[in-house]
């Protein structure tokens, strides 16, 4: 696992605190904490990456929806800040590993990046 990762915000679901385009710098995912933005790989594929914000932890049950989940060890339940906008979340996945999760330490906003 890289020491630091760069990520490129590609859509909505992150919206007011992300906006497509912007640019985070990233490290590895130690200690999950509830309210902090991570970048977890998409369930199914090797080269997505979701952008959401950590919702629940390893040993806490969270209801959502009218679903209840078990967040096991080395496992986050994260949720898009825009829900309206897409489902790609823990409420369609459940708990998603944390083990080769990534927790944004920076975000470059995007008329930065384009310089």
């Amino acid at each position: 696992m890289a020491l630091v990762r760069r990520f490129v915000v590609a859509e909505d679901s992150m919206r007011p605190a992300l906006e497509p385009g912007d640019g985070l710098l990233a490290v590895p995912l130690r200690r999950p904490r509830k309210g902090k933005i991570c970048v977890v790989r998409q369930p199914g594929s090797t080269d997505f990456w979701l952008v959401k914000r950590i919702t629940a932890v390893p040993g806490e049950v969270v209801e959502v929806e009218g679903r209840h989940w078990r967040v096991g060890d080395d496992q986050v339940f994260v949720l898009s800040d825009n829900r309206e906008v897409t489902n790609a979340d823990s409420r369609l996945y459940g708990p998603l590993p944390s083990d080769d999760a990534y927790r944004v330490v920076l975000r470059i906003p995007k008329p930065l990046m384009m310089r």
